[in-house]
């Protein structure tokens, strides 16, 4: 383990801790928190974006969510979110392009779940398993931010 990865794994834990105490709020999300949430999700997506490849032996798992309780807190939270309707960025040719259909409680929840693993592993010294998990799962949960930002850019500034 090199001083630069503990570095950028106690930098990527900041912003997953920020991320974890935004949503963990027991109040309804006002115009001021969903700034907060979109500013949280550009420096998630930084620290993805810069995550560096590592790798690590140790067979040992994060402990399980209670997925229910955290799909209720996340309701809770963010009563005003809903479905929204993204575009699915094809490689293909026009006529493959798709329209989709997003819930933003839902994009929560996964960026919630898939980092939740990561940030475990940086707070019990397992840095490489946590930067390892957090980059395995950057194309799902780097695709929920990118939407949901862009939901939260759309309700706050258009």
């Amino acid at each position: 383990m090199t001083d630069a990865l503990k570095e950028f794994s106690a930098e990527f834990a900041k912003q997953i801790r920020r991320f974890n105490q935004l949503v963990d709020s027991k109040a309804p999300a006002d115009s001021d928190a969903m700034r907060e949430l979109s500013s949280i999700l550009s420096r998630l997506l930084d620290v993805g974006e810069r995550c560096p490849d590592a790798w690590s032996d140790t067979e040992i798992e994060a402990p399980e969510l209670d997925h229910d309780a955290i799909q209720k807190m996340i309701s809770k939270r963010f009563p005003e979110f809903g479905f929204y309707n993204s575009s699915n960025p094809s490689m293909g040719p026009m006529d493959d392009a798709k329209i989709e259909v997003n819930d933003a409680s839902y994009d929560v929840y996964d960026i919630y779940c898939d980092l939740n693993d990561s940030l475990w592993y940086f707070d019990n010294d397992e840095y490489e398993l946590g930067l390892w998990s957090a980059k395995l799962l950057f194309g799902h949960w780097g695709r929920h931010a990118i939407n949901l930002k862009s939901y939260l850019h759309k309700q706050l500034y258009e």
